[in-house]
């Protein structure tokens, strides 16, 4: 395969580089699977329609898996040459020959012109000779590179100097060519013509455009979820959708091609191709490009920061609001693959009075079909009928015995069921393993009608390597196919009642040749595919009626529209879990608003206590808090419930360390979560609205403090609480930076001044988390009056569906506009509360000592009020 997987991993059978240029050696990798007896390989190939001499394949190191590697050397390209070449190998049963493969060798040239500068109805064209350039400001300023085909029209002009509103000021010069965005005097971009480099083939064919934009601000963040940097100030990143087994370093499941600056000027790009952006030494983005139509499509965005994500989200989809009861508390291990050891997990829940709102069951299915149980026996499922659950029979003593009785059990707890899912039918080597005949039937008929993802030559893709290699994926832009996959999973929505998938994967779609039925290859559909695979299980939860939710690794642009998504997998280790808050903030600047963790990591070994207490912590104060662990053996090995439970568990981490002050912490942070659910989803509705995230780097609310754009292991939970995570090993505390303006301590009290730096001890039942002056934050209090107890006491339940007492904890001269989703709307003012829905709720002054209740162990003044009508 040309292209190889990377960045995925290099596994030594892809084209290096898979775009020639000019002066480029060019050498081509083959991966021979199986062979028996001798081997040799050959390579036939042509440049520009001539045969060349044959090649013989020079062997290279084995993979570890027995595949055979070789490589054959092209020499260097002197010309603009086209290639085509096939490989051939040979063992003692015979000879097969590949597919043709092929590439041009392109050149770098410079742009030439502009010929002509047209001015068009609130647009610019620069004509150049070998493409044109459109600079449209009817809407924002939106830039276009289109194919030298593209017929356009205008009055040419010498320069244009056109006003945008509130100070903005294009101008474009003909000679030499250039544009630039001014706000007054003050440039925010300027891009020069000379700047712009094309690879272009010996017709002159448009490959790849690279251009070095001038962009105003010290700082520039985005470019989607990143796990090493927010500030990508000096870094180089490719933007394309990379699965990677924990330590992601510079790849990302969900890069997003969108960044704005400290100086007001942001910028974002439709492009679904490779985009590679450099920050190294100023700034130079470069774009893979069709050959024809649109070649790029790029927009440039003023304002804060909060207005140029609303900018973004208008242009790639509104952020779509989950449920309430998905901004609980989760529990999850892929080492429950039975119904018993489920319902163990219940009742440790019950046992040490923990609350819950979701159970997420990873290994649940036949590891197959990902359709049916594991253990379920059925006769042949016919493909054109929705399976129903009376298809199924669960024979005493199989994995999962009574689903249904089991996902009954887990509604009447208050627990809503969430079932992975993967895009594939699954391959199985016959030879190693039983496929089932179910499975087999379920390949033979998605063959047979087209339902998969195919080859340039329309033979059915399959994964290339890692991760389910030889599977098939199922084409998400088929609706043929769409109905084919969900009426198999209907059932499980219309008995068990299932609330969301944990739609895992998707970067699977390694080919640029592979083709889908909507008309992409993979040049685009390797960064499109997750997005259309969730949101075909987001169309099914919907068109269901379900209230439900999607929980995903993988995305691109427009992931907003598709909540929930997750940092994917971690290690269980201190730089690991500073790495998720990297990602969680850095997606936020990039559009994501509901974002999460497994907390503490979920690979290798167990986290230390004083990880896992700290990581607790973190969660409680994230939209939301979940654990989560690999397979009992290891992440690629068999589950073995007898060999070692590495479940995140707090009673399992307080077994292995024997220490039961972490299910008191524990009990502690995941009962906190359930008191603010209210203010948590009060918020994640503002935020659907403003485009802001739920977990915001202080620069959204601070982006006048130059210090705010520096400080990034701190954040806003919401608009009222500063959240600063302890994730340091051994550390008693750390170094806060409080912005501008009045503070209010939320666990020990206290009010504290802003624009300063501050030591703050903190032990591992606490966290700092500072309150903005003013705020009245939205609480669900116990009948008791307690809130932030180790035990039992200061608990409130699962009950997503009412308040046991809704209550307003107020820090100052409070208010708040509180809404939600069970017809609630009140606006609080000092002691006042107007509104409809609820007719009382209780008032707290958190500055003024009391007996009326206990919060963080401190008494405080509990008013009752009842609520005006308007």
């Amino acid at each position: 395969m040309p292209c190889g997987v990377a960045p995925f991993a290099d596994f030594g059978y892809h084209r290096y580089p898979a775009n020639p240029v000019l002066g480029d050696k060019v050498s081509l990798g083959l991966m021979v699977e199986r062979a028996e007896g001798e081997l040799t390989a050959q390579l036939t190939w042509e440049k520009d329609g001539v045969s060349m001499p044959a090649l013989v394949g020079q062997r290279t190191s084995s993979s570890n898996d027995g595949r055979l590697l070789y490589v054959f050397e092209l020499g260097t390209m002197d010309g603009l040459h086209t290639v085509n070449y096939r490989f051939t190998a040979t063992d003692e049963t015979g000879s097969v020959t590949t597919k043709p493969f092929g590439f041009k060798v392109l050149k770098q040239d410079v742009l030439c012109g502009p010929v002509r500068l047209l001015r068009g109805d609130s647009c610019a064209y620069a004509c150049f000779g070998q493409l044109l350039l459109c600079l449209n400001w009817s809407s924002g300023l939106r830039i276009t590179t289109l194919s030298v085909e593209a017929e356009v029209e205008g009055t040419e002009v010498d320069a244009i100097h056109e006003h945008l509103g509130t100070g903005l000021v294009l101008n474009i010069q003909k000679e030499p060519f250039t544009w630039e965005l001014k706000r007054y005097t003050k440039s925010l971009v300027l891009v020069e013509g000379s700047s712009y480099r094309l690879f272009v083939d010996g017709e002159g064919s448009v490959h790849r455009i690279t251009y070095r934009p001038v962009v105003a601000g010290t700082h520039i963040v985005g470019m989607g979820e990143r796990f090493d940097n927010i500030d990508q100030r000096g870094n180089q990143l490719l933007c394309r959708v990379v699965e990677k087994f924990t330590r992601q370093g510079s790849n990302s499941y969900m890069p997003i091609p969108f960044f704005f600056t400290d100086q007001g000027i942001g910028w974002h790009s439709s492009t679904r191709r490779r985009l590679w952006f450099d920050a190294s030494d100023g700034l130079c983005l470069s774009f893979e490009t069709p050959l024809t139509g649109v070649l790029t499509e790029e927009w440039w965005m003023t304002g804060d920061p909060e207005t140029q994500l609303a900018q973004l989200h208008k242009l790639t989809g509104r952020a779509v609001l989950p449920p309430k009861w998905a901004f609980g508390v989760w529990i999850s291990s892929n080492g429950w693959n039975t119904q018993a050891e489920a319902i163990e997990q219940l009742e440790a829940l019950a046992r040490e009075g923990l609350p819950a709102t979701a159970m997420v069951l990873e290994a649940w299915s036949d590891e197959r079909t990902f359709y049916v149980f594991n253990g379920a026996q059925h006769p042949p499922l016919d493909q054109e009928k929705p399976c129903t659950y009376d298809d199924f029979d669960f024979p005493e003593g199989c994995q999962w015995p009574d689903p249904k009785g089991m996902a009954e059990r887990l509604r009447a707890a208050g627990i809503n069921l969430i079932l992975w899912q993967i895009p594939v039918i699954k391959y199985v080597d016959p030879a190693v393993e039983d496929p089932g005949s179910q499975l087999l039937r379920d390949e033979a008929y998605a063959i047979e009608k087209g339902y998969c993802v195919t080859n340039d030559d329309g033979t059915p893709y399959r994964i290339t390597d890692g991760w389910f290699r030889g599977s098939l994926l199922l084409d998400f832009s088929n609706p043929e196919a769409v109905s084919w996959w969900f009426r198999k999973r209907r059932y499980l929505l219309d008995t068990l009642g299932v609330r969301g998938f944990k739609t895992d994967g998707g970067e699977f779609l390694f080919d640029d040749g592979a083709r889908l039925h909507d008309g992409q290859t993979g040049e685009t559909a390797h960064n499109t595919y997750p997005g259309q695979y969730i949101a075909a299980y987001n169309d099914f939860l919907r068109e269901h009626g379900t209230q439900g939710i999607t929980y995903s690794r993988a995305g691109h642009t427009g992931a907003q529209t598709q909540p929930i998504h997750w940092t994917g997998d971690q290690l269980s280790e201190p730089s690991e879990v500073r790495a998720q808050l990297t990602a969680v903030l850095s997606a936020g600047l990039s559009g994501i608003p509901f974002m999460t963790f497994d907390l503490a990591g979920f690979a290798g070994p167990l986290p230390s206590s004083e990880l896992y207490l700290r990581s607790v912590a973190m969660a409680a104060f994230s939209p939301i808090m979940q654990w989560h662990s690999e397979p009992r053996g290891g992440q690629f090995f068999p589950t073995k419930r007898d060999w070692w439970n590495n479940d995140r568990s707090p009673w399992n981490l307080a077994s292995f360390y024997g220490d039961e002050r972490i299910i008191s912490i524990y009990r502690l942070f995941a009962n906190l979560h359930m008191n603010l659910l209210p203010y948590i989803y009060q918020e994640a509705v503002h935020c659907t609205r403003a485009a802001r995230p739920m977990m915001a780097h202080l620069l959204i609310d601070y982006h006048h403090d130059r210090n705010a754009w520096k400080v990034h292991d701190q954040y806003m939970l919401g608009r009222d609480l500063l959240v600063a995570p302890i994730l340091e090993e051994k550390a008693g505390g750390r170094l806060i930076y409080l912005p501008e303006g009045i503070w209010h301590d939320l666990f020990l009290g206290g009010i504290l001044t802003g624009g300063r730096f501050i030591d703050y001890p903190c032990p591992l039942d606490r966290l700092p988390v500072f309150v903005r002056d003013g705020a009245a934050i939205a609480i669900n209090l116990n009948e008791a009056g307690i809130m932030g107890a180790q035990d039992v006491s200061g608990g409130v339940g699962n009950d997503v569906s009412d308040y046991t007492r809704l209550a307003f904890l107020c820090f100052g001269n409070a208010s708040c506009e509180f809404e939600d989703d069970l017809g609630n709307r009140l606006s609080v003012r000092g002691r006042r509360v107007v509104g409809t829905g609820l007719t009382q709720v209780d008032l707290i002054d958190a500055n003024k000592a009391g007996n009326d209740c206990l919060v963080f162990g401190r008494g405080m003044e509990l008013v009752s009020v009842t609520v005006e009508k308007h």
